[in-house]
């Protein structure tokens, strides 16, 4: 193959400058689409038409060839230009240039290099096998959740908790017989489902005991795994663990694991990393202060999708994922966690880096895990404060809103009440008297066979009728000219009356005519003053003139004699 300077069209590694090898996309005549066409005597049609529409869409999951590695790396189409875009430094990508996102960095492809470089892969999916015993799976189902519902994984959990085979082989410490874990481990090497995995999580004793079993039956072929807890870089009992030399395994380590005991935070990652066996270059641990033995589901949230890709892409690409990695770090860090992360260079040495306010320099105590985790409370603290916060605002305009929204419906209501009462106005429309004191009073209360009136609507006027049914529940009752029609207690004050009800309004009604009807008496004279033996001599007559059994009323007007 040639090789050349990179393309101008090629970024570095996302915002950290971190160099890609898949740079030297210049030597074109190596990649195999490019000279199996030349050789065929075949015109490179987009080199023409470079502005066709791409075959590929954003999400793809691609393969990118590589001219110095002389190998293809797993990539994802991140976008398609649908116009030409110049770069900060002046240089134009054309249009239908294909950008690309690899574990180490983002570029353009031109449109005439598309075909040479790039292809599809036709399964969008990478297959997620999870070994239920120890992997949190209940305890963090809506995250394991949430992976399924992501387009880019399939997952399948090999196994649960609680089933027969879920205890520690007979050289452990309490173990037991087959079945266990360790027999367990066996049926999933021959069933093969692990071994067409892209990726294995395995969690406390599937680390432990099921991640070994798989490594010493697949040996190099191992697929990538997640080892969360770190149990396979344990002590263990038992046979030795035969770490395959260039297994791709990702470890997170808890500082409040359990797993850690009383061990200090930097000599628990440096056990871990020493059980990594001699020429290994593929391994990272990633090590949290304040995760629990069962990860927090915050913690698992922001985790484990990351690292499940970062073990792919450094499985198929070789070169470790330090784009995603630290990536992850930088989230981490943000949402109050706190640790290291250590990895495998090339050279198969250490490097590390630190995230969060807690540096592994030196040993901590319990005290200094109490206090990152203390920390990280009070930031989760402030975040969901932010977050409540736009949610108060959120809701605050949405009321503004619904008052704004009721006080129009309240006045367009107001509007066809007032049309309403126009309109049955216009038609002739009788409508009931007011409710009384004495209708509320009798509404509720009426009897079987009660004599009653109601107001009809159709004659203007009450008519005569009798209740022949009542509800005790609410109250409610049904009358003989309108069967069938349970009356509610609301209805009965307006368009319901007794007999009796009625025949004192007739007899009031009648009383007040025939008082209007006799003419008015005179106005009494005022009399002369009268002096006091005079007055009581005027009562003393008008008592004499009463005759037998009436009664006597005083306050009776005096009486004008002379008092000459």
């Amino acid at each position: 193959s040639s090789s050349g300077p990179a393309p101008p069209w090629t970024d570095a590694a996302k915002g950290r400058g971190a160099f890609f090898a898949m740079a030297t996309l210049a030597g074109i005549p190596a990649s195999p689409g490019r000279a199996s066409r030349e050789a065929n005597g075949h015109v490179y049609a987009q080199e023409a038409l470079g502005s066709l529409a791409s075959p590929f869409g954003r999400g793809d999951r691609v393969q990118v060839w590589s001219a110095s590695q002389r190998a293809w790396t797993e990539g994802r189409v991140d976008k398609v230009l649908t116009e030409n875009y110049t770069k900060e430094d002046g240089t134009i990508v054309p249009t239908g240039s294909v950008r690309v996102a690899t574990a180490r960095a983002n570029f353009y492809i031109p449109p005439q290099k598309i075909a040479d470089v790039l292809r599809k892969v036709v399964d969008e999916a990478a297959l997620i096998a999870v070994i239920g015993p120890g992997a949190g799976v209940k305890a963090n189902g809506a995250v394991y959740q949430e992976v399924k519902e992501d387009a880019r994984f399939r997952v399948q959990v090999l196994g649960g908790r609680g089933e027969n085979y879920d205890r520690y082989p007979e050289y452990w410490d309490g173990g037991s017989a087959p079945p266990n874990l360790e027999s367990f481990g066996a049926v999933l090497v021959s069933e093969g489902i692990a071994a067409r995995a892209d990726c294995i999580v395995a969690g406390s004793r599937g680390g432990q005991v099921v991640l070994p079993v798989l490594w010493r039956a697949f040996g190099t072929s191992t697929p990538p795994a997640v080892c969360i807890n770190g149990g396979c870089s344990m002590s263990l009992p038992g046979p030795a663990i035969q770490w395959p030399p260039n297994a791709v395994t990702i470890m997170v380590l808890g500082g409040d694991d359990y797993f850690r005991a009383a061990t200090p935070a930097k000599e628990y990652v440096i056990n871990a990393r020493k059980r990594v066996p001699q020429g290994n270059t593929s391994t990272a641990v990633l090590f949290v202060m304040e995760m629990e033995h069962m990860p927090q589901s915050s913690l698992m949230q922001i985790m484990l999708r990351p690292l499940m890709l970062a073990a792919i892409f450094w499985k198929s690409s070789g070169n470790p994922p330090l784009d995603i990695l630290v990536d992850l770090c930088g989230d981490l860090q943000s949402a109050g966690w706190n640790g290291q992360l250590s990895y495998l260079n090339a050279k198969g040495e250490w490097l590390e880096k630190n995230f969060g306010d807690a540096a592994l320099a030196q040993p901590d105590s319990p005290q200094d895990v109490k206090a990152a985790k203390a920390s990280r409370n009070m930031n989760e603290s402030l975040q969901a404060y932010k977050k409540e916060e736009e949610r108060v605002l959120d809701l605050g305009k949405q009321v503004e809103d619904t008052e704004k929204k009721l006080h129009e419906l309240r006045v367009e209501l107001a509007a066809a009440k007032e049309r309403s009462r126009r309109l049955k106005e216009a038609a002739g429309l009788a409508t009931a008297p007011p409710a009384t004191d004495e209708s509320r009073a009798a509404a509720g209360k009426y009897r079987k066979g009660q004599k009653a009136q109601y107001w009809s609507i159709s004659q203007k006027g009450w008519v005569d009728c009798e209740v022949t049914a009542t509800r005790a529940s609410d109250g409610a009752c049904q009358i003989s000219v309108k069967p069938d029609t349970w009356l509610l207690t609301e209805q009965q004050a307006t368009h319901l009356r007794s007999k009796e009800a009625s025949m004192m309004l007739a007899a009031g009604a009648g009383a007040g005519t025939a008082a209007a009807a006799r003419p008015a008496a005179p106005a009494a004279a005022k009399p002369p003053t009268m002096s006091a033996p005079a007055a009581a001599f005027s009562v003393a007559a008008g008592v004499a003139q009463l005759g037998a059994g009436q009664p006597l009323v005083l306050g009776l007007t005096p009486m004008t004699r002379s008092t000459k």
